[in-house]
C-alpha cells in the first residue's frame, strides 16, 4: 500500500511539474495589466472584494 501511495504521489509531482514548465508561468512570475484611460476619464483599478464569516464555506445558523 504505502509502494502505490508512493508512485502515485510521485506520478502527481512529475504532472505538476510538466504542466509548470509547459505553460512557462510559475506563481512567482509578475504580469502587468494594462487599463487605459478613457479620453476624458481617469481609470482606477481596484480591487474591490469583501470577506465575510461565509467566505471559508462553512454554514452555520
Amino acid at each position: 500500500m504505502t509502494n502505490a501511495f508512493s508512485m502515485i504521489w510521485r506520478c502527481g509531482v512529475v504532472v505538476m511539474a510538466s504542466a509548470l514548465w509547459a505553460s512557462g508561468t510559475l506563481a512567482t512570475d509578475e504580469r502587468a495589466i494594462q487599463f487605459p484611460d478613457v479620453p476624458g476619464f481617469r481609470t482606477v483599478v481596484v480591487d474591490l472584494h469583501t470577506h465575510s464569516v461565509f467566505s471559508d464555506g462553512l454554514v452555520w445558523p
